[in-house]
């Protein structure tokens, strides 16, 4: 039968297949490659892909459960490495490279709800003080950082927005940004605040004296659209940035903006505009007793209501 190493490396193929076609993002791209590599480092590349076993399953998932350090990851972490390999199987079966989906254990089942709710309660909800963001955004000298953090609190933007946002898909005259959620295509909407306008607008014009041909609105200083890997990357900006202003990052990161961002504007009430501005699924309505049903046959929401959470976002963040 086929080896991992074939299924691994035809599934990789077929995603960068996709990310050139522009039905997927380079940075889910990048996760795949990295989650292989770290396949490898655990297990034989000449193993018989449909043969796998439960204990090998178990190896696997204790090596993809560790940190660098040695320490274990976040069970939402652990859940996101391990659905990802899952996807790689369930990619070879459609495909008919291999006859049926391996027996994995129970060890190698994904973390129980309980398991993900236990940790956040016991480390918190993982987002930012607004008092942490402004010191953070004082360290920002590269107009690139700050429209960075204020895109990430103005917009939830998460990774693969800042690496994929063009110029399409703003509009600094009326302070619009219209950008579809990378995962699932769902329509997003955000009113821009002026700080972050100014930060855009800064970014642009540094384009333009680079002389850059791109239509990204976010580049490094190769000129270059940021990945989601690599030392030059948003978050290592991020990170710098924030021990330079002596903020503890305390397990937080750049994703967790974007956590901030919809936790605040939740406090507005108005769950169908903070949908269309975080661009979740339905799940968030109905986690609120919203009947989505009702969303399915709404056909806007207005920007009056979108600028409410605007302003309630701006007023957090700067008082």
């Amino acid at each position: 039968g086929i080896t991992l190493d074939e299924l691994v490396n035809r599934f990789l193929h077929a995603k960068a297949a996709l990310v050139k076609s522009k039905q997927r993002t380079a940075i889910t791209q990048d996760n795949y490659v990295a989650i292989a590599k770290d396949l490898f480092s655990i297990l034989p590349r000449e193993l018989a892909a449909g043969a796998l076993q439960p204990e090998q399953f178990a190896e696997l998932r204790e090596g993809l459960s560790r940190r660098q350090d040695g320490e274990y990851r976040a069970p939402g972490r652990i859940r996101t490495r391990l659905v990802m390999i899952r996807s790689i199987f369930n990619w070879g079966l459609k495909r008919g490279l291999i006859d049926r989906l391996p027996m994995y254990g129970e060890q190698f089942e994904l973390p129980p709800a309980s398991e993900l709710r236990l940790y956040r309660y016991e480390h918190g909800k993982s987002i930012w003080e607004p008092e942490e963001l402004r010191k953070i955004l004082a360290e920002m000298t590269r107009p690139q950082g700050r429209a960075m953090i204020l895109l990430g609190i103005n917009a939830a933007f998460q990774s693969d927005d800042y690496a994929t946002l063009k110029t399409s898909e703003i509009n600094l005259e009326e302070g619009i940004i219209a950008k579809p959620r990378g995962k699932t295509n769902a329509p997003r909407r955000a009113i821009l605040w002026p700080e972050t306008i100014e930060a855009l607008e800064e970014c642009l014009t540094w384009n333009e004296k680079k002389k850059v041909q791109s239509d990204h609105v976010l580049l490094n200083r190769s000129g270059n659209p940021f990945r989601s890997s690599g030392g030059g990357h948003l978050s290592t900006l991020f990170r710098k940035a924030a021990i330079r202003a002596g903020v503890d990052p305390d397990g937080r990161s750049l994703h967790h903006l974007r956590h901030t961002a919809i936790s605040v504007a939740e406090e507005t009430l108005d769950f169908p505009a903070t949908q269309l501005l975080s661009g979740h699924s339905d799940a968030l309505l109905t986690r609120h007793g919203i009947n989505p049903v009702s969303a399915h046959y709404r056909l806007q929401v207005l920007d009056t209501r979108l600028t409410t959470i605007s302003t309630h976002l701006h007023d957090w963040l700067f008082g």
